[in-house]
């Protein structure tokens, strides 16, 4: 698997896709910690809403392992943010899952 490159620069996080999730629209919180050597950390919540649409493997390359896996979007990523928001409508970036919920039935 070839490395993908991402427009901003976030480390790789690891995520939770609840069983069956593909194709589904998860809605999730996004933590992103701040900080270099021993300044203070900050850490900022974002709520985005997308569909998933391809898992990835984890780094240690097991699919299996629970709450370790990687998503890929497509489509708008609605991050709240506007400055984390893609231009080209590809969400190329790696989320945090942090109480994740399942959409169902537009809800």
């Amino acid at each position: 698997m070839s490395k993908v490159q991402f427009r901003n620069q976030l480390v790789f996080h690891a995520i939770h896709v609840p069983s069956g999730a593909r194709g589904e629209l998860v809605s999730f919180t996004r933590i992103v910690t701040r900080g270099k050597g021993d300044k203070t950390t900050v850490k900022t919540t974002y709520e985005a809403l997308f569909r998933v649409d391809d898992v990835l493997v984890t780094p240690n390359g097991d699919p299996n392992e629970i709450g370790k896996y990687f998503v890929r979007t497509f489509g708008d990523c609605n991050v709240l943010s506007l400055e984390e928001r893609n231009q080209d409508r590809y969400c190329r970036d790696q989320w945090i899952f942090d109480n994740f919920a399942v959409r169902q039935n537009g809800q």
